[in-house]
């Protein structure tokens, strides 16, 4: 290759680079704006306007890492959410259990929490009005979902606050994200935000659709499987921070997507999950045949969001968890 050519394709290159740069910087600005993400990095995150920011804060627990603001409020993802005084999405409930009541503390991730549904149609809730309509005595279904937590996070949860409400039955509803490390989807409450020449946000957005589509229409696991956790280590590791009692239930929720394709690229990790809780003596609820029952647009809360369900999802969860209390004589 002569001098002229390899001129001309350096030009052409640094040229390449210098309109791609125009062009990622006005998207990254335009992303940062709409996410309300300070260009500078400099707002102290207890002052952004992002939703997100104002209902959570930084943990001094070095595995949980972040928790709910007591008494605080935001309009977030379509819905207004109200912090209890105990920081829980929930009603205040006494620390001290009261005499006669049968409680149940709920962990989970941002599916039990109730992303995108009003407090009265999340799964515990519903559970709640569910269980004390059997006219059996006060049952209180306590709220412990948190946005961003695995099981190892569930677990020291349970450690440092579900405990302490001495609970009659645990339940974990396990998400099938629950295996992917979390502190990557909480970092702008883990740490400051980078400025626009440190980071450019809008490449995480691009790639977490680019992951998505592969795992959704390839079969093609967007995190390599030794990233992720073991659910089997998982669920021992919660064991022996619950120990013998509160029982445990596990309720898999299936993620909400084409069911033909769920059975060709989801079922087998679907069923590793429900063998490990058998195998950690925990009881399990299983609930995709009954989400079979109905078209995943149905059940879906965004498009595109395969994690989270509608009213009506949770609905389904508390329905089929009251019946295996019923038929188990677990309450």
């Amino acid at each position: 290759m002569d001098k002229v050519k390899i001129k001309n394709l350096s030009i052409n290159a640094v040229l390449f680079l210098v309109v791609a740069m125009f062009c990622t910087i006005p998207l990254e600005v335009a992303f940062r704006y709409v996410r309300d993400i300070p260009l500078d990095g400099s707002i102290p995150l207890e002052n952004s306007l992002y939703p997100r920011d104002q209902i959570f804060s930084k943990s001094k627990n070095e595995i949980i890492l972040h928790e709910l603001r007591p008494n605080s409020e935001a309009y977030y993802h379509g819905v207004n959410i109200k912090v209890n005084s105990q920081g829980m999405r929930d009603r205040e409930y006494s620390v001290d259990k009261p005499e006669g009541v049968f409680r149940i503390a709920v962990l989970g991730d941002s599916l039990v929490f109730g992303f995108g549904v009003e407090l009265n149609n999340t799964y515990t809730k519903l559970l709640e009005a569910e269980l004390n309509k059997l006219g059996v005595g006060d049952i209180e279904v306590l709220n412990f979902g948190m946005p961003g937590f695995g099981t190892k996070e569930e677990a020291e949860y349970w450690r440092v606050k579900a405990k302490m409400y001495d609970p009659d039955l645990v339940i974990l509803g396990y998400c099938l994200n629950d295996e992917i490390p979390k502190p990557g989807r909480m970092a702008p409450i883990h740490s400051s935000y980078f400025s626009i020449t440190e980071k450019f946000y809008v490449f995480d957005f691009i790639k977490d659709h680019i992951d998505n589509f592969l795992e959704n229409y390839l079969g093609i696991e967007s995190i390599k499987f030794h990233e992720r956790s073991n659910v089997s280590d998982d669920f021992r590791y919660l064991k022996q921070e619950i120990g013998e009692t509160p029982e445990v239930i596990v309720v898999v929720f299936p993620r909400i997507f084409t069911w033909k394709k769920y059975k060709k690229h989801w079922i087998d990790h679907h069923n590793r999950i429900l063998l490990a809780s058998k195998e950690s003596g925990f009881h399990h609820i299983d609930i995709l045949k009954d989400y079979m029952q109905y078209y995943p647009k149905d059940l879906r809360l965004i498009k595109g969001d395969d994690y989270h369900p509608t009213s009506l999802g949770h609905s389904l969860a508390a329905i089929k968890t009251k019946e295996y209390l019923i038929q188990q004589n677990m309450i």
